[in-house]
C-alpha cells in the first residue's frame, strides 16, 4: 500500500466519524438518518430552551414592573379615608340643597306667574270699574245739569207769566232784560226751545192737554202752546203742552 492510499484511508475514516455512518456513503443510509435528525432534535431543544428563557424573562420583568407599581402606588391612611368620604357626604350634601333650592324656585316661579296674573286682572278689574264709575259720574252730572237747567227754565216761565200780568212799561223793560238774560244762559249751555206752534203734533216733543175745533188749522196741528218745551242736544227737558186741532 503506498502512501497515497493511507492518506485516502486516513480521510474516508474522518468522514465517516464526522457523517456518523461507517459502512457507506448512501444518503438514505438509516444511520446517517438517525444521526441527521438527533442534530435536528437537539438543534430544536436548544431552540425551545432559549424561548423558554425568554419567556421566563419576560415574565420575570413583568412581574417586578408590577411590584414596583405596587410599591410605588402610596397607600391611604384611615384618616385619608374618612376625609373622602366626609368630602362626598358633602358634596351630596351641597346637591340635595341645590335640588331643594330648585324645586323651591319653582315654586316661587309659579306663585309670581300667578300673582302677575292676578295683577292682571284687578288692572283690568279697576280699568271696567273706573270706566264704569266715569260713565255713573257723567251720567250724574248731565243730570245734575238737567236739573238745574229745569229749575231755571221753571223761573223762565215765572217771569214770562209776570211780563204779562206788569201794566208799567218801565217795570216792563227791566224784567224783559232779565228774561233776556236767562234766555242767553241757557243758550250757551245749547238748551234749545222746542218749536210747537203751527207744527204737526209730534208725540216725541209735544204732549197734547187738550184737542179744540177750529178751521184756521189743519187736524192735527198744534193750534196753542200751553207751556213751552226745552231740549238739549238729544235730550227733552220737558215737552211743550199744547192744543192740538181736531
Amino acid at each position: 500500500m503506498t502512501k497515497n492510499d493511507d492518506l485516502k484511508m486516513n480521510l474516508e475514516d474522518c468522514c465517516q466519524e464526522v457523517c456518523g455512518c461507517p459502512d457507506c456513503d448512501e444518503p438514505d443510509c438509516a444511520d446517517s438518518i438517525a444521526q441527521s435528525q438527533e442534530t435536528d432534535n437537539q438543534d430544536q431543544l436548544g431552540q425551545d430552551s432559549k424561548t423558554k428563557q425568554a419567556n421566563n424573562g419576560q415574565t420575570e420583568q413583568a412581574r417586578d414592573n408590577q411590584s414596583e407599581q405596587d410599591d410605588q402606588e402610596p397607600q391611604m391612611s384611615e384618616e385619608q379615608l374618612a376625609a373622602i368620604k366626609a368630602f362626598n357626604d358633602h358634596m351630596q350634601s351641597l346637591n340635595d340643597q341645590i335640588i331643594q333650592a330648585q324645586e323651591q324656585a319653582q315654586r316661587e316661579r309659579a306663585k309670581a306667574e300667578a300673582l302677575a296674573q292676578r295683577l292682571v286682572n284687578l288692572q283690568a278689574e279697576f280699568d271696567n270699574f273706573r270706566k264704569r264709575n266715569a260713565k255713573s259720574v257723567n251720567s250724574a252730572q248731565a243730570e245734575g245739569r238737567y236739573e238745574v237747567i229745569i229749575e231755571v227754565i221753571k223761573i223762565l216761565d215765572v217771569i214770562e207769566h209776570a211780563l204779562s200780568m206788569i201794566k208799567d212799561q218801565v217795570t216792563a223793560s227791566g224784567v224783559q232784560m232779565i228774561y233776556r238774560q236767562i234766555q242767553d244762559v241757557l243758550k250757551n249751555f245749547e238748551v234749545e226751545e222746542i218749536e210747537a206752534l203751527g207744527q204737526e203734533f209730534d208725540p216725541n216733543l209735544h204732549s197734547a192737554v187738550e184737542s179744540v175745533k177750529t178751521e184756521d188749522a189743519n187736524s192735527g196741528a198744534v193750534v196753542e202752546v200751553i207751556q213751552k218745551g226745552y231740549r238739549l242736544g238729544e235730550k227733552i227737558l220737558r215737552y211743550a203742552s199744547v192744543k192740538v186741532a181736531e
